[in-house]
């Protein structure tokens, strides 16, 4: 009996560990959120306000300015297939504006994440954003087609996964290219 005990008891601590483990893994304590009012567009990746540029974790868009490698997103390196991704680029972007100036968005929040790299290559925060009742901007744009998955350490990986794969699925957006 004592140790049916202490086995119940170890169980009980080992589920309360975990419970406590997927509580903090959502909302971490060296998570940073900064609201902002309004951000200017870049593009479908990257928005920035007077003093930070803020990359969106996760995701890679095609480029709306410059050339996008479509090899980079399994396709051909076609003029077809780069006229497409540069469609969908203009599309990712048109996107991001929208749900960043629309009439009814108050408030515009960026989250970073504790598990992946404070800044990227170019010095941009990277970010999650949201608008509205927590609406993700980034898993958004895997969901449309708008983005693919950007091959990095982060903890909504098997989310964006999933979206992306429903996106290639469905051949929406540049996954119809």
């Amino acid at each position: 009996m004592a140790d049916t005990s202490k086995i119940l008891t170890a169980v009980a601590v080992i589920i309360s560990i975990t419970a406590l483990y997927q509580t903090a893994s959502e909302n971490p304590a060296d998570t940073m959120e900064e609201s902002l009012e309004q951000v200017e567009v870049v593009d479908g990746d990257t928005v920035e306000t007077g003093n930070e540029t803020y990359r969106l974790l996760g995701i890679d868009t095609p480029e709306t300015y410059g050339e996008s490698n479509p090899l980079e997103f399994g396709l051909e390196d076609t003029y077809t297939d780069r006229r497409c991704l540069k469609r969908y680029g203009r599309k990712a972007t048109g996107f991001v504006k929208e749900k960043t100036r629309r009439e009814d968005v108050r408030e515009i929040r960026m989250r970073t994440d504790p598990l992946a790299d404070e800044r990227g290559t170019y010095g941009r925060l990277l970010t999650y954003m949201y608008t509205g009742e927590n609406t993700s901007i980034n898993r958004k744009l895997l969901e449309k087609g708008y983005a693919r998955l950007y091959d990095t350490r982060f903890s909504r990986r098997e989310i964006f996964l999933e979206a992306e794969k429903n996106a290639k699925e469905q051949k929406l957006g540049l996954w119809s290219c």
